[in-house]
């Protein structure tokens, strides 16, 4: 569809019991299970962000001291929080691989027909 903007859903990691995508807001207090799962951090910045639409830069700093209170809470999770980073980056990477090859296959399709 051309012009459409198109959001895909928070990308989580498998199921480990914590908290639920998404379901933090960003001005929440910190939660414990929110700390301890990097991938629903993630997911609840994302769902902040698409809250604000531009209307509001969401500072990634603020948002980190927001659920991490102490310098060695950060770091403690720092390995974890990479690992889910990374994770991160690798599936929207394949996301994107797998949406130019569809976009190449439809295009040569499109000049045949």
């Amino acid at each position: 569809m051309k012009g459409t903007a198109s959001h895909p859903p928070p990308l989580s990691a498998p199921s480990t019991g914590g908290a639920t995508p998404g379901s933090a807001a960003t001005s929440a207090p910190a939660t414990p299970s929110l700390a301890v799962d990097p991938y629903a951090l993630l997911d609840s910045y994302d769902a902040g962000r698409r809250a604000s639409s531009g209307s509001v830069q969401l500072d990634p700093v603020a948002f980190l001291n927001q659920h991490y209170q102490t310098e060695s809470a950060l770091t403690h999770q720092l390995g974890s929080l990479r690992e889910a980073v990374s994770q991160r980056m690798q599936t929207l990477d394949d996301r994107i691989a797998t949406a130019l090859q569809r976009q190449s296959e439809t295009a040569a399709a499109t000049r045949q027909n």
